[in-house]
């Protein structure tokens, strides 16, 4: 028996009582390995998750998200974020098992190899770089287990800070930081960091239970990004990805949950329908300010309680992920 069929047996017995909410809570989810760190999703974390979330809930589409109704079952849309080749990899096929739609928000930057986005990149040196320090701009960045957290913030502080807003930050990490191929070997960086191809989304595209959808070229804060800069990242990552699937794109996601009105606006002028946040930013919340939940850990028993309080608990601007 598979370690995976084990932890997915061992999880069986969860139950989910009745949600405190009518509305339909949506899951974010991101990567889906087959193999991380402790703590974090991998394909039987995963699997157990989304069988329990068969067994005791509705699993809906993207058309319902934020159609209230009384009674029944809870109702849950799964949605996943920047477009890991994970996804398509450890995620779909259990998805298909259990007949459970979802939709993807692909980031079009990484579908062409040796091309990552900056967070996964930084993740990548903090969980797996091998030597003991970090040189980058005449500064020491030590690698050591008691310091390696602290200096990968630190890092990740001052590439945020670069202008012009993602670019400068881009060619800093692709000209002066260790490379991932340096130090991971193919299949790790397939697993963990490369992003879909074209012809993957195609292939996910083509399915019925799955719904692609924009999440701009590079991943930026789009608020730190200049409007010419956030427009461009908004439309072109539609016209790739329309073209990669071969159909009309219309939701998008925000990256890292941070939009404002002219966001919203500017994904209004690319023709995308509705919008998905984290926590939403406006007063009134519609078909652009879509609130999700992060799932980050493991545990069922976490699982079971965003399904059942997160919606009341996302209300009173409680951040559960």
């Amino acid at each position: 028996m598979t370690q995976l069929m084990k932890r997915s047996i061992a999880w069986a017995g969860c139950r989910i009582p009745a949600p405190a909410s009518d509305a339909p809570i949506v899951l974010l989810y991101h990567g889906t390995p087959r193999n991380t760190k402790p703590g974090r999703v991998d394909e039987a974390a995963f699997a157990a998750q989304i069988g329990m979330l068969k067994r005791n809930c509705e699993l809906i589409g993207p058309e319902t998200a934020t159609l209230s109704r009384r009674g029944g079952r809870p109702r849950v849309l799964l949605t996943f974020d920047d477009g890991f080749r994970n996804n398509y990899d450890v995620a779909r096929p259990i998805l298909q098992e259990h007949n459970a739609p979802a939709v993807f928000f692909i980031t079009s930057r990484h579908n062409t190899r040796g091309k990552y986005l900056w967070f996964a990149h930084l993740r990548a040196l903090e969980d797996y770089f091998p030597h003991p320090a970090i040189r980058f701009r005449g500064e020491s960045f030590s690698m050591s287990a008691e310091r390696r957290g602290s200096s990968m913030q630190r890092l990740k502080t001052l590439l945020l800070s670069l202008t012009p807003h993602p670019r400068a930050m881009y060619e800093a990490i692709e000209d002066e930081l260790p490379r991932l191929e340096d130090f991971l070997p193919p299949e790790r960086i397939d697993d963990t960091c490369a992003g879909m191809t074209a012809a993957q989304v195609r292939e996910l595209a083509a399915d019925p239970l799955f719904t692609i959808g924009g999440h701009t070229v590079d991943h930026p804060f789009l608020g730190r990004c200049e409007p010419e800069e956030a427009e461009r990242q908004i439309s072109e990552n539609k016209q790739w990805l329309e073209q990669a699937a071969e159909r009309r794109i219309e939701t998008f996601a925000y990256p890292s949950g941070e939009y404002n009105s002219d966001i919203i606006s500017g994904c209004k002028r690319a023709e995308f329908r509705q919008a998905y946040a984290v926590i939403p930013v406006q007063q009134v919340a519609g078909p652009y300010d879509i609130g999700r939940i992060g799932i980050y850990g493991t545990s069922l028993v976490a699982l079971s309680f965003i399904v059942r309080w997160g919606n009341t608990l996302r209300a009173k601007r409680v951040r559960l992920g």
